[in-house]
């Protein structure tokens, strides 16, 4: 895999993936050998949810397709977030109300907050020029404004160009950014720029520390003393910024920090070293979930829409088998196992996890995307529908997912008959 993470995804997979060989998959990647039909292939199935709206088509794919990276719900507008840009969505009729104006000579989006705040408020971060890999150029942007500027700029781009494991996100009023593990930049939504926490030990521990941002953490690993091998490890409040709780030493078989996973009750980590870790409120490591279960190699995935947490349990799915997993993060341990088709993408909100997946129903029996609710605890799936195909599409690839009241918002990239890759979204009335 590259040294450079997508801030939680890659493309045509809103994840980030830490690649071994073979396994174990955290959340899922949507789309597939699901194929959307071209709208003529009879009556939908009795059990097909009410579409609300569907989008206009964004046009125009780049070389490697449109990827559909995040997609903020609030009560009034949709903001899907692509490798393109930000485009905002009426949520009750689906009108595009505005495309984001992006930052002169940047190129594609390179990182993006999983969610926003609780005023609509996110940030994207752009590559500082079209081609390059250089993730350092944030925008914070009101995905409830009416118009199209971000709210702000900056460039955040290091001297030496170089940027690795890119972590953004918003907090409260805050807005926080790490770049490569050793910067870390703090805004207000305002725009005012905030000197980073304060590490435990004095100037070299502050100077000495590597950083990762993500959901309502912040994390820095220092090197207090470059002669000795100790790692101090800080967890930090990203909303007040205010200091949680230090270890002393960090365990060397970590070897850092390079992702905080957003979603969950405790302060996860993805260590340099391939561990996924659980803290509880104190520092004490509830749980660790290496790359090996069971004496598989695994792939360790996990993106902001895809449910990958959710509270205290974390999704997974093994390629061999095609069976979905949940784990416990406060123990580590496996709490079920159970069949999905292949592939099947995971999404939620408003304390509901759905799946989506291709299965053949109808009288016809045609190819449909169902939705099925999960039950985090024990794994069990209760079919809620099937979702109406999307006329002229020869293969739809629902990508993300949202759920914000009694409304689902599915982001698919949607092959036309002529080979055109497109990204729409389309809202669905979900049954009590």
């Amino acid at each position: 895999m590259a040294t450079h993470t997508r801030g939680f995804f890659t493309r045509r997979c809103v994840a980030l993936a830490i690649a071994t060989t073979g396994g174990l998959l955290l959340a899922g990647c949507g789309g597939g050998d699901s194929d959307g039909g071209d709208g003529n292939g009879g009556d939908a199935p009795d059990n097909a949810l009410t579409e609300l709206w569907q989008s206009e088509p964004t046009p125009g794919a780049n070389e490697d397709g449109v990827a559909s990276t995040a997609l903020w719900a609030t009560e009034s507008t949709v903001a899907e977030v692509t490798d393109g840009g930000v485009r905002s969505l009426d949520a009750a009729g689906g009108e595009v109300r505005w495309e984001l104006t992006a930052p002169s000579g940047v190129g594609e989006v390179c990182a993006v907050s999983p969610t926003t705040n609780a005023e609509g408020i996110g940030a994207v971060m752009y590559n500082a020029a079209p081609g390059e890999d250089s993730c350092g150029i944030l925008a914070v942007v009101d995905s409830d404004a009416e118009g199209a500027e971000p709210l702000w700029t900056q460039d955040l781009t290091p001297e030496d160009g170089l940027i690795s494991f890119v972590g953004v996100t918003v907090a409260d009023d805050v807005v926080s950014v790490s770049l490569g593990g050793k910067d870390m930049h703090q805004f207000t939504v305002a725009g005012e720029e905030l000197p980073p926490p304060t590490v435990p030990g004095g100037t070299d521990c502050q100077d000495g520390a590597r950083w990762a941002a993500g959901g309502n953490y912040l994390v820095a690993v220092a090197q207090c003393d470059i002669f000795e091998e100790v790692y101090q490890f800080t967890a930090f409040d990203a909303a007040s910024r205010s200091e949680l709780w230090t270890l002393p030493e960090m365990p060397l078989e970590y070897e850092g920090v390079a992702e905080v996973i957003p979603g969950g009750e405790h302060l996860t980590v993805l260590t340099t070293a391939g561990q996924l870790v659980t803290f509880d409120e104190n520092g004490e490591v509830l749980s660790e979930i290496v790359e090996e279960v069971e004496g598989g190699e695994i792939d360790l995935m996990f993106g902001p829409q895809w449910a990958s947490v959710q509270g205290q349990v974390m999704f997974a799915f093994e390629l061999a088998s095609d069976d979905r997993l949940g784990f416990d993060l406060t123990t580590g341990s496996e709490l079920w196992r159970e069949a999905f088709p292949a592939p099947t993408t995971l999404g939620g909100g408003d304390g509901r996890v759905l799946a989506v997946y291709g299965e053949e129903a109808g009288a016809e029996a045609e190819w449909y995307q169902h939705v099925a609710a999960l039950d985090p605890q024990e794994g069990a799936q209760t079919l809620v529908g099937v979702l109406p195909r999307i006329e002229g599409a020869s293969f739809t690839s629902p990508s993300t997912l949202s759920v914000l009241g009694s409304t689902l918002y599915v982001t698919y990239e949607v092959e036309g008959e002529t080979g055109e890759v497109t990204m729409r979204t389309a809202a669905y009335e979900l049954p009590a």
